[in-house]
């Protein structure tokens, strides 16, 4: 379950192995633009809308647990609108093909059918 608006959100990501852990923390970011006045704008993007910040867990031999922050690299500006571009005019392979996308299709329809329906399970049709 996930809010932008929640006054206290869980990590982005929770991800717990037999090694260790990975957690994705929400960042508060600003984007700075210009009117066409010139006047400098100021806003804060929704938490879902920036990377978040990965850290890896590990325990040591001693027991003690060992924390690495992970650095992403840059996210390539407009990604999937450059890719469906490309993928109209030039041929470019989807990043995501629609054969892939299916199931989540599936998963997101169940849920919706199974809330209408008070919580009966439903069978994924991929």
């Amino acid at each position: 379950m996930h809010s932008d608006i929640a006054a206290a959100m869980k990590p982005k990501w929770y991800i717990l192995g037999t090694q260790g852990a990975i957690v994705g923390h929400w960042r508060q970011e600003t984007v700075k633009t210009r009117r066409w006045s010139g006047d400098l704008i100021e806003e804060r993007l929704a938490p879902s809308e920036a990377l978040p910040e990965l850290y890896v867990y590990t325990r040591e031999i001693g027991g003690a647990i060992h924390e690495q922050r992970l650095m992403l690299p840059e996210a390539p500006a407009y990604a999937f609108h450059r890719n469906l571009a490309n993928h109209l005019h030039c041929g470019e392979p989807l990043a995501v093909p629609p054969e892939e996308s299916r199931r989540n299709i599936a998963v997101i329809e169940a849920a919706k059918h199974s809330a209408e329906r008070s919580g009966e399970t439903i069978a994924l049709e991929c």
